[in-house]
């Protein structure tokens, strides 16, 4: 009897230790905040805009108003390295076509650029050319095949890079975020180089589920959260929940004011730390709807004939193709080396798809079916071909997405967002179970004492 109570008295004490809450994390308070303050002191960054613009908090007129400040930008100089790649990217956001925007081709003014030179150069060209199904030609100065090589050359031995681009330097949080999120869209090509850039954050995530770079800070933080989502890996389970702190919780430390300081013995928040968390909130927050930070394809309506496809969620993306425009901007040998960070949209793994014609107006598409797994299917103009996944991808649903493009070729990128069985859903369901086993013993126990009674 002793030792039936005693085992009795272990089980409750078992529910009673504390519970970590695992479940996704709800941030749309602090995105909600993050945006307010952000307006407050006015639209200036390329980056702000096209985070509010894919999470939908810019009204008309602010976006009518900055794509007035683009037109003053490339009536002002000729654009080249990663000013051009920004420019590309915001005009998209904005809702404009940048292969024909103000009689400028952005696109192919990107992919023929001979100013490109440096690390950073490769990662926001090579993100900038994915944001949407471009034709990039075979024989273009830059092609993502050549933009990618590039980026896995600079890889350093711990799997990180670093922001000076030399293989055998010392890598760092930051750069490590954005390079994976530019190789993001292509993890047949890279999948190695990715799995390794994986482990190196994974290795340097601190207690708090915070990143270093010279100090604890926001910044660091925000950028693996973006590559994180647009590989499709939830940043608050798995591997990056240290025992309930995850990148996602790690930012509160750093609130200031309605925005975000760098780190926390800093006085105040800041312009830049605002502009690297906000990407951050979006793109988790896009995550959990299987959408991600630099999807700007156009929706397209589903025909009865494919009632399993989704579209492509856009906020104002425009359909690009071979269309060509005067390319009245000459890429110089200018040497951009703008310390600003981004983030890439998707994670994707490139696959050749052979297609079957549905009808006259419709453009080939992919079956989706109803597993644990999320995946998202956009064309690509990318010359890349195969299509093995990263080992670091977990399965969960799916839904397919299909998008417009003209003349491009017929490429399928998979989109997959990837989560864990929720820990709290594990120990919730074995504490009801415990509970039950309980019940019944105490009931066995009591039933026989009142029979014996009788």
């Amino acid at each position: 009897m002793k030792v039936k109570f005693a085992v009795l008295l272990f089980c409750v004490a078992l529910l009673l230790l504390p519970v970590q809450a695992f479940a996704s994390e709800d941030v749309s308070s602090d995105l909600d905040t993050l945006t307010n303050h952000i307006k407050s002191s006015g639209l200036n960054s390329d980056w702000e805009v096209i985070a509010l613009s894919k999470a939908g908090k810019l009204t008309d007129s602010e976006r009518a108003a900055y794509l007035n400040t683009i037109n003053d930008r490339l009536n002002a100089k000729q654009l080249s390295g990663t000013d051009l790649d920004k420019t590309a990217m915001v005009v998209k956001a904005l809702g404009q076509d940048p292969t024909d925007y103000q009689n400028h081709n952005l696109i192919k003014a990107i992919y023929s650029d001979a100013s490109i030179k440096s690390l950073m150069d490769f990662t926001y060209a090579l993100t900038a050319l994915s944001t949407d199904d471009y034709t990039i030609p075979s024989d273009a100065l830059w092609t993502q095949d050549q933009l990618i090589a590039s980026l896995v050359k600079l890889q350093t031995s711990s799997g990180g890079w670093g922001w000076a681009g030399d293989p055998n330097g010392d890598p760092d949080v930051d750069t490590t975020g954005m390079v994976l999120t530019a190789l993001s869209h292509y993890q047949d090509k890279a999948k190695d180089p990715i799995d390794k850039g994986i482990s190196y954050l994974k290795n340097s995530e601190q207690a708090d589920g915070g990143f270093v770079n010279y100090s604890p800070n926001s910044n660091s933080t925000a950028q693996v959260i973006i590559a994180l989502s647009s590989l499709g890996i939830d940043p608050t389970e798995g591997d990056f929940n240290k025992n309930g702190h995850t990148p996602v919780t790690s930012l509160d430390q750093y609130k200031s004011n309605g925005g975000y300081k760098w780190a926390s013995f800093s006085e105040s928040d800041d312009p830049f730390s605002n502009e690297q968390v906000i990407q951050g909130l979006v793109a988790y927050t896009l995550f959990k709807e299987g959408d991600q930070l630099f999807n700007f394809r156009v929706k397209e309506p589903v025909s009865d004939s494919s009632a399993s496809e989704a579209v492509t969620e856009s906020n104002g993306g425009v359909a690009s193709g071979t269309n060509q425009a005067p390319d009245s901007i000459s890429p110089t040998n200018t040497l951009s080396t703008e310390p600003s960070n981004l983030a890439s949209n998707t994670k994707t793994t490139d696959t050749a798809v052979t297609k079957q014609k549905r009808s006259s107006d419709e453009k080939n598409t992919a079956e989706g079916t109803a597993t644990k797994e999320t995946k998202s299917t956009i064309r690509h103009a990318s010359p890349s071909k195969g299509g093995s996944k990263s080992s670091a991808h977990r399965p969960e649903s799916q839904h397919q997405v299909k998008s417009v493009s003209k003349q491009s070729p017929e490429r399928v990128t998979t989109v997959t967002k990837t989560t864990q069985i929720n820990p709290l859903h594990l120990y919730l369901g074995s504490a009801l179970v415990l509970l039950g086993i309980i019940g019944i013993y105490v009931r066995i126990r009591l039933g026989g004492v009142r029979y014996e009674d009788r």
